[in-house]
């Protein structure tokens, strides 16, 4: 059997190795569940499209078997109701409530395959994916990001939301 270079990945075929000739117990020695899985995600940047403008990945393929969790938009918003004045502020809010969801579920931002975000001013593009990108984590999910007319109140400047899947 020949190994084609980004079919699967190497350190998944070795796993199944050890899963298939001394047992499943073994593989948790050599590595986490999250590990086994993250390396089961494929990525897609095709050389016929753009690279990405940021730390995000056009593809990813999720394997089999995994349960997803998708969040509804989170705003910048505290406990308390306070509203930060500034972009920065509001999308650590908004990323610290996924954090929060995801933990929830038993999941983290390692999971994360798909990130939209939503900002009401174009100039606030640098600081939002500076945010974004201090939570995401390798491979990088997907990403899109608008740039909308407002949100229900009109102190809000962003918005996020994400899909993660993990073989639970």
């Amino acid at each position: 059997m020949k190994w084609i270079p980004g079919s699967i990945p190497f350190k998944a075929i070795v796993l199944l190795f050890v899963a298939k000739h001394y047992g499943r117990s073994h593989i948790l020695n050599i590595c986490s569940p999250e590990e086994i899985f993250r390396s089961m995600k494929k990525t897609f940047n095709p050389p016929s499209v753009r690279r990405p403008f940021g730390n995000y990945n056009h593809g990813l393929l999720v394997p089999p078997g995994a349960s997803l969790l998708v969040t509804s938009g989170q705003l910048g918003i505290g406990l308390d109701d306070a509203v930060p004045s500034d972009i920065t502020a509001q999308a650590e809010l908004c990323f610290e409530a996924i954090k929060a969801i995801l933990e929830e579920a038993e999941m983290s931002f390692a999971d994360v395959i798909r990130i939209s975000g939503f900002v009401t001013r174009r100039e606030d593009f640098p600081a939002y994916m500076a945010v974004r990108d201090r939570y995401t984590l390798d491979p990088k999910p997907v990403s899109t990001l608008l740039v909308i007319g407002g949100f229900t109140r009109p102190e809000f400047l962003v918005e996020v939301e994400v899909t993660a899947a993990k073989i639970l």
